[in-house]
């Protein structure tokens, strides 16, 4: 059997910090080892939005030296913890041939570390970094230059989301912060919690809450549709 909704092929597109971990990993990582001025850098990215996500995530990083990395990788493989669900879910999108694709304004230092146990059953898309004695260099592998909504995302994932056509896919987002947002704009559906709930509230764009992985499982199983392998879709 394969599954559909409204004779699309489902497919994922989840947020990583705050949405499939519980904590934005991010800010656990600047409140273990930056000095006191990454709040102000994130509260300029999130509350007063005069600062894009992608020159704040660099203005970030720019306040670690690459020596850090080792210690870094340790911190966020015994700090950091998955959003309740988020093992299970997998199995079922496995189960359901349903493809996740992580979109993340994060780093792969970071990321690939935290979700080792899982990469079998993912697709990532995230930036990436260089490491120096005295510098962590970023780079932008899947921003966009000329994304209509802003051009201003580290990780365009309006751009990731486009690879799928809405034709023959119906698109899930999955987020919580203002890096998906435009995602959510795109998105057949949309899964938001915590910021995101607000932002999309005031964009005029329909949203699906959630708290846990487990919320998303059950609200999908009920959307979804069975229909024989190989049999037509619409």
């Amino acid at each position: 059997m394969s599954v559909v909704i409204e004779h699309r092929q489902p497919v994922i597109f989840s947020d990583f910090d705050g949405t499939i971990t519980e904590r934005d990993v991010i800010q656990m990582i600047m409140e273990a080892f930056a000095p006191p001025v990454w709040k102000d850098i994130v509260a300029q990215i999130l509350d007063a939005r005069t600062l894009s996500i992608k020159d704040g995530v660099t203005q970030l990083f720019d306040l670690l030296p690459g020596s850090l990395h080792d210690d870094i990788v340790a911190f966020v493989k015994e700090n950091v913890r998955f959003r309740p669900g988020f093992p299970e879910f997998l199995t079922f999108c496995q189960a359901k041939g349903i493809p996740f694709n992580v979109v993340s304004g994060g780093v792969d230092f970071f990321i690939e570390p935290v979700l080792a146990p899982y990469r079998d059953r993912l697709t990532l898309y995230c930036n990436r970094a260089r490491m120096t004695p005295e510098r962590i260099e970023l780079s932008f592998p899947y921003g966009a230059t000329d994304c209509e909504p802003c051009n201003q995302c580290a990780c365009c994932k309006i751009g990731i989301l486009d690879r799928y056509s809405p034709e023959t896919h119906y698109r899930i987002g999955i987020g919580d912060s203002i890096t998906d947002l435009g995602m959510s704009r795109r998105a057949d559906w949309t899964f938001a919690r915590s910021r995101l709930i607000d932002y999309t509230a005031e964009a005029g764009i329909p949203t699906t809450p959630f708290e846990t992985f487990y919320d998303i499982q059950a609200a999908l199983e009920a959307k979804l549709t069975e229909v024989p392998l190989g049999s037509p879709r619409s």
